[in-house]
């Protein structure tokens, strides 16, 4: 009767914790995936790893496994009446990342440095599911003429805009376009990376998932819609490695009655490097406020080489070459000039010229808002800044003009990354002397940084000063150089994502904040600065701009992956804060810990019974 009566305890307790184990573990591993709903976001996030591509999300300063996260598109998304010519004859019903009410979210796709080892990239896709289509879209670009003709840019390698299974997403740099999704509900997009060798080889990654859900608005009472169409992939999707990323800043001010500080010093520990560079393709946020020690800076976070490098203006020379030129008619002849030096919006020839924006993610969270004044603007001819995200030309300077002028300002009301379209009149030198100014949410006070100046070359080549590839040895504190020894886990890819090389969106929504990740609801993103030698990406938010619930964890910074191999680095700009660590295997650990929990548990609880009946 003593063996029965310990043997029945043993059994039960023994089902208890299988019970504990397959039910409490899949519901963690549920309640962990990262929510991310705000901020510099890459969706494809590629890195490549032992000359293989792998497939991260990078948001802020964090990467994650693609299936460890899910990109939440909320119901103030939803309109009866969106504009989206090209996949839509009409007014489309649905939800577009771009009608975000406050703040900026439109996940993009970047693989700094892949040149290294591809020739080409891209991102097939083998599955996709949902309750209703999921497209692609960019703003409208200008045609042949210089007529923006309404119908929207296509990114896919087919020219269209749905994501389904066999289509072709590629890779041409850092590139943010809007998200349209037909129906609330949760879409899953299966694929991989394929990266193809000078000699015709292609190299894939393994598989990754990406899931978009898509809350539904009160307003939206349609029925669902049928299952969008998808095929199987041919293995299941793995998770791929450790995050971390980069800082991020912020927007625009008025000066008012709040006291006023005297112009900021910049500091020489925000800048990676002091040599001249010459700047003649590639993705920079030209134009990026930085907030150090209490003051503003303005500084050019450059991506061209492949690795982000935070660079003095002053030793920036931005060179627009004369294959950029072309000639106009209607609208842009019209309003604008008939001929000139012409950078789009999207990027779209990013490999060949300069693609230029600006960002405040790197001064968040003390200056929520900030203003960029051109104090002085010279050239031989009239400059041109003016976006197409929605139907004919908008501005981006608070004048409502198109021409930049001395005394324009940009206005930044919350962190933002912007792309717009560049047009120079005549071939030259151009100088643009800038300066930014914010109140400080520390101190009340209105901080205005250091004047500083760009240098344009346009139609001609610059003078050839030796370029720096690689952040400077003296980079002091701030900014971040490589750690002699990195995470074994960690990828050894390429950098983290920069802002925008967004084809379009990024000038479609000038004032974009900050972004942070959350388990389950969301949560508040890492901190560490852009780094300089490890190809940060270029604005990206910081810990406080996240929206949401007080997540239920808060995501690490892990150091951000180098370019091509190397140690990790982790800097910082002045913008946020949060404990470093890896990121990405976090959700798996917390699965591990639980089980291992469970285990020790059952065999504690086994040897404990067995000596009871053994005395027995």
């Amino acid at each position: 009767m003593r063996t029965a009566t310990l043997t029945r305890p043993l059994a039960v307790l023994t089902a208890l914790l299988a019970l504990i184990v397959c039910v409490t573990v899949p519901a963690a591993r549920a309640d962990s995936r990262i929510v991310l709903e705000r901020g510099h976001t890459d969706a494809f996030y590629v890195v490549i790893k032992d000359g293989v591509p792998e497939v991260l999300v990078a948001n802020v300063r964090d990467y994650y496994t693609p299936d460890d996260t899910v990109f939440r598109i909320q119901a103030s998304t939803y309109s009866a009446e969106h504009e989206l010519m090209g996949p839509f004859d009409g007014p489309a019903e649905g939800y577009s990342s771009v009608a975000l009410e406050n703040g900026w979210f439109e996940p993009g796709w970047s693989a700094p440095g892949f040149h290294d080892v591809f020739e080409s990239l891209r991102v097939d896709f083998t599955q996709v599911t949902g309750p209703g289509r999921a497209l692609i879209v960019g703003n409208s670009p200008l045609d042949e003429e210089g007529e923006e003709n309404g119908a929207r840019a296509a990114f896919l390698a087919d020219g269209t805009y749905d994501v389904i299974p066999g289509s072709s997403l590629p890779i041409l740099g850092h590139t943010h376009a809007h998200w349209f999704f037909t129906h609330a509900g949760e879409y899953q997009l299966t694929g991989h990376a394929v990266g193809t060798k000078a000699d015709g080889q292609e190299v894939t990654s393994k598989p990754f998932t990406v899931t978009f859900r898509v809350e539904r608005n009160e307003q939206d009472t349609r029925g669902a819609a049928p299952a969008q169409p998808s095929t199987e992939p041919s293995t299941t999707p793995e998770p791929t490695t450790p995050p971390a990323v980069e800082p991020s800043t912020a927007p625009s001010t008025q000066p008012g009655t709040s006291p006023t500080a005297g112009p900021s010093a910049p500091s020489a520990s925000v800048f990676d490097t002091n040599e001249p560079y010459r700047l003649t393709q590639g993705h920079v946020d030209l134009f990026s406020v930085v907030a150090h020690n209490g003051a503003l800076v303005m500084a050019a976070k450059d991506e061209s080489t492949g690795k982000m490098v935070v660079r003095q203006p002053e030793d920036v020379t931005v060179v627009v070459s004369e294959n950029t030129r072309r000639d106009f008619s209607g609208q842009v002849a019209s309003t604008l000039v008939s001929s000139g030096y012409f950078l789009p919006e999207s990027g779209q020839n990013q490999q060949e010229a300069p693609f230029p924006g600006w960002d405040s993610f790197s001064a968040e969270p003390e200056f929520p808002a900030v203003d960029l004044q051109f104090v002085d603007v010279t050239g031989p001819g009239r400059v041109f800044l003016f976006s197409t995200a929605r139907r004919g030309l908008s501005s981006q300077l608070v004048s409502g003009s198109y021409e930049l002028n001395d005394g324009e300002v940009i206005r930044m009301s919350s962190p933002s990354h912007v792309h717009t379209n560049w047009l120079f009149e005549k071939p030259g030198t151009y100088t643009m002397t800038v300066r930014t100014t914010g109140v400080s949410s520390e101190t009340g006070q209105t901080v205005t940084s250091q004047p500083a100046t760009y240098t344009w070359v346009v139609g001609e080549t610059a003078p050839e000063p030796t370029p720096s590839a690689t952040p400077s040895s003296t980079a002091t504190a701030g900014t971040a150089t490589e750690p002699t020894a990195a995470p074994s886990d960690l990828p050894t890819g390429a950098p983290a994502p920069s802002s925008t090389a967004d084809a379009e969106p990024t000038s479609a929504s000038s004032d974009q904040p900050m972004g942070a990740a959350t388990p389950g609801s969301t949560t508040t993103a890492g901190s560490a600065g852009v780094p300089s030698a490890t190809g940060n990406p270029s604005a990206t938010p910081s810990a406080t701009g996240n929206p949401s619930a007080t997540p239920s964890a808060t995501t690490s910074g892990a150091a951000r992956p180098p370019v091509g191999g190397g140690a990790v680095g982790g800097g910082d700009l002045g913008g946020g804060s949060g404990a470093g660590g890896p990121g990405l295997a976090r959700t798996g650990a917390e699965t591990m810990t639980l089980i291992g929990l469970s285990l020790a548990i059952l065999t504690g609880g086994s040897a404990f019974l067995a000596a009871r009946r053994r005395e027995a």
